[in-house]
């Protein structure tokens, strides 16, 4: 990735004949109303964006995960839907869209994706009149002491059946020890060299036993950004070996899942991933039989199926303003507040925004479907869908473009370099880029992980300076 950019920098005139091509090319998809040279161009655009955020800004950063991962959601998902939209497993709202109304979503996603890189390469200009992170602050030892205290709150809030949002962002520290510990071994700062994938494999454990996905995976990513940013090379079978690890937590949670459901008792890892593997569809979770290539298949339309932002940005603007009025802010600022003790009644919250996460906001309100009547799972809301509830198609073209100078406010304060910068991309940036969730749950969440690790900074050193001092004072009595 840094080698192409590189390239398109010491070429410029290759880059801007090719991106002159590309807006010819939409340009004159838009005139004839050619949906396919459209999709073309916008792809082509979002791409070369997405090298220039990774050239300049590295993989491991908040732009550059974003990127990535609005890419997939998007322009993917959009070529696929482009493509071919008669499934039935799309929204009326995709499988009746026309040529003009999908010309409509590729130009305006991409806009918004042009707005979010021109702010977070803008910001890059700003100087922060504050100290960079001590990355000397904690060491291999205080790192471990966090991974076990996370991983006992975690496993305190699980097995008593406490839901609480805050506690759980708390518990969360114990990826900011696991991602700094997983460094320090890299860096061989320590003898020990494995020692924080055991705190992984409980932390993975306790997510599967949950039934949730981010928390089965979310301690693995944590341990390979510690590696990767250590320094350990990038080698084409720690590729596959991440991909597979990905496709079985996410068939070994479908099949745990799926078992509850149908009253399966066997909660057994193994014979829950073969359950979602082989006798389950990953996409419905209707029953089925899969054989050989048949289970690969079944995982890859499982994860794709589950990839679709643009399908709930296009439900949201069938629904918008005809079903549900536009909300002018109240779905940003009245979550937001909902995690103040109390501020339903002394802010006078809507109903529906009286909880962090609008999931259940999107099943039962924007959602127009007969099949998400009885669903009991949270929907999507993304990050465009909300700010087109709020404000329309200009509202999420200006909203990208101040996430952008937001994104990249947070990688010039926090530039990974060292174990503790490494332990806040983990903690409290990896939130920033779930572009399927609605825009209070990332930024309160990312905020109050922030605050989580800005208590523990000062509390470790000064716990350890007691520590010190109470052992000095026994050593002067004795002597």
């Amino acid at each position: 990735m840094s080698r192409l950019a590189g390239l398109l920098r010491e070429k410029p005139w290759a880059a801007r004949l090719a991106g002159l091509a590309v807006l010819a090319m939409v340009a004159f998809g838009v005139a004839l109303s050619s949906l396919l040279s459209v999709a073309a161009g916008c792809a082509s655009i979002a791409a070369a964006l997405v090298v220039l955020v990774m050239g300049r800004s590295g993989v491991m950063s908040v732009r550059g995960i974003f990127s990535l991962t609005w890419f997939v959601f998007f322009p993917v998902r959009l070529i696929s839907i482009s493509v071919d939209r008669d499934s039935v497993r799309y929204y009326q709202s995709v499988r009746g869209a026309s040529h003009r109304d999908l010309i409509w979503i590729w130009l305006l996603t991409t806009a918004a994706f042009v707005a979010f890189v021109v702010g977070a390469v803008l910001i890059e200009r700003w100087r922060p009149p504050v100290p960079r992170v001590d990355e000397e602050a904690f060491s291999y030892s205080d790192f471990l002491a966090l991974c076990i205290i996370g991983t006992f709150l975690y496993a305190a809030l699980d097995l008593g059946g406490i839901a609480s949002g805050i506690l759980g962002t708390v518990a969360t520290i114990s990826l900011f020890g696991i991602a700094g510990a997983s460094y320090c071994e890299i860096k061989r700062l320590t003898t020990h060299r494995y020692l924080s994938a055991i705190f992984v494999v409980i932390n993975s454990g306790l997510g599967y036993r949950a039934g949730f996905k981010e928390a089965l995976l979310l301690p693995i990513a944590a341990w390979i950004v510690g590696r990767f940013v250590g320094g350990q090379r990038l080698r084409a079978r720690y590729v596959v070996l991440a991909v597979l690890t990905v496709c079985i937590g996410f068939a070994a949670i479908q099949g745990l899942r799926v078992g509850r459901v149908a009253s399966e008792s066997d909660t057994n890892p193994i014979s829950a991933t073969l359950r979602g593997l082989t006798k389950y569809s990953l996409t419905d979770g209707e029953r089925h039989s899969y054989q050989g290539v048949e289970i690969v298949g079944n995982v890859a339309n499982g994860i794709l199926f589950r990839l679709k932002g643009v399908d709930y940005l296009m439900e949201i603007m069938d629904a918008v303003p005809d079903r549900v009025s536009y909300q002018y802010g109240r779905s940003l600022w009245q979550p937001a507040l909902s995690v103040v003790p109390g501020s339903s009644d002394l802010f006078s919250l809507d109903p529906d925004y009286r909880q962090l996460s609008l999931g259940r906001f999107v099943t039962t309100r924007l959602i127009f479907e007969s099949s998400q009547t009885d669903n009991r799972s949270s929907q999507s809301m993304t990050f465009p869908g909300d700010l087109y509830l709020n404000f329309g198609s200009v509202g999420i073209i200006l909203g990208m473009g101040l996430l952008g100078v937001a994104f990249g406010a947070f990688d010039v304060l926090f530039r990974v370099s060292g174990p503790m910068t490494t332990g806040i991309l983990v903690m409290a940036g990896l939130p920033l880029v779930a572009v399927e969730r609605n825009l209070a749950y990332v930024i309160v969440t990312s905020v109050i992980a922030l605050g989580v690790i800005a208590v523990t900074v000062v509390v470790i050193p000064r716990g350890r300076a007691l520590v010190t001092r109470g052992r000095e004072r026994a050593a002067r009595r004795s002597a």
